[in-house]
């Protein structure tokens, strides 16, 4: 990682963590850190499919968190070798590309688990959708950047599903932890 601030390497330096250096300005720090997981992963757990989670990069610049949901997608679509689901989790939400098909969640709502907020983005190309367990259920609806997506919607039931097409960007509030 190129980027990374002298105070944040030590932290982790001093904590036995691997850390690779790529001085391709070409790929993001997130490009770069797949790629070493991945090498690892392949490596060590060739015969066993894992999920991925990603914390942060969401935050901060526009232009890096779309750059974040470009490559959560692209990473989703390419499908590395022994990774399963790759998700992206922010203070406040997890988002998750749901690939093409027919899906079905569990999320449980209320206090430490998840509020009622959700949204489904196409982001690579139209999608088209049928959902089930939302307050504005979707159905044969397309879907696409630039024209309608669907932000703003509301989980009205723990039990979910999602029909979709084309993969598409998913992504569902956290509700405040207990004190």
């Amino acid at each position: 990682m190129d980027s990374i601030q002298s105070d944040v390497l030590d932290y982790f330096l001093e904590r036995s963590t691997r850390v690779y250096k790529d001085a391709n300005q070409y790929a993001t720090d997130l490009d770069k850190s797949f790629k070493s997981l991945t090498h690892e992963q392949q490596s060590q757990f060739s015969d066993q499919e894992t999920d991925v989670v990603i914390f942060g990069g969401l935050e901060g610049r526009v232009d890096q968190a779309l750059s974040q949901l470009h490559k959560l997608y692209v990473l989703a679509e390419s499908k590395a070798p022994g990774v399963e689901n790759i998700y992206l989790v922010t203070a406040t939400s997890i988002v998750m590309v749901v690939e093409r098909g027919s899906h079905k969640f569990w999320l449980p709502l209320g206090q430490g688990y998840f509020t009622k907020n959700a949204g489904i983005v196409p982001l690579g190309r139209p999608a088209r959708l049928h959902t089930n367990g939302f307050e504005w259920d979707l159905k044969d609806a397309e879907l696409e950047f630039g024209r309608i997506i669907s932000t703003s919607n509301y989980l009205r039931e723990k039990n979910i599903e999602i029909e979709t097409s084309e993969p598409v960007v998913f992504s569902v509030e956290f509700d405040d932890l207990p004190q």
